[in-house]
């Protein structure tokens, strides 16, 4: 009987410790409202974004028109955010359009330096998907050297750049 103890003992130990590190997700938008979140196109682009339905509760949607040209659309939120050693960020998303390159971006608060995870030729989701992009999977895309650590987030960038262009819809719920 004494074993048994330990082991509910040990069982609970383990629990509890999963619970704290679950704990520690942030969520940065649940898109319940979609202040703060601006959007802008390059020349001969269009983007609009809406509140809809997302897969709990609302989401984000991004309509875009890339032209026929290398056009380009953000949609932004500042935010601040201490980031640990080790993180992850995740989203859900769902799309519809031709194949165009996706980037996700976290810039620095002085908005120097931008860090990204690309998927080129993206063959948008027609039912929601889970996307994780861990630290791992960011590249520093303009900025500071290298050797400079991601450590606070001032702003987060969705993009959609041209691939075969056109237009289309996104949507983007829970990100954490």
């Amino acid at each position: 009987m004494r074993w048994l103890a330990t082991v509910g003992v040990a069982l609970l130990g383990v629990l509890l410790g999963a619970t704290a590190r679950a704990g520690t997700v942030t969520v940065v938008d649940d898109f319940e409202r979609i202040d703060g979140w601006s959007a802008t196109a390059s020349e001969g682009a269009q983007v609009w974004i809406a509140q809809e339905p997302g897969r709990s509760g609302m989401g984000l949607r991004i309509d875009y028109d890339l032209g026929n040209g290398q056009g380009y659309v953000i949609v932004r939120r500042e935010v601040s955010l201490d980031l640990p050693t080790n993180f992850a960020f995740t989203f859900d998303l769902l799309g519809e359009g031709l194949r165009n390159n996706f980037e996700f971006k976290l810039i620095d608060p002085s908005g120097r330096d931008v860090w990204w995870w690309r998927q080129r030729d993206v063959i948008w989701p027609t039912a929601w998907e889970t996307i994780t992009v861990r630290k791992s999977r960011f590249d520093l895309a303009w900025g500071a050297t290298p050797s400079v650590k991601l450590t606070q987030v001032g702003a987060i960038e969705f993009a959609i750049t041209s691939g075969e262009g056109g237009s289309g819809s996104v949507w983007i719920d829970q990100l954490t």
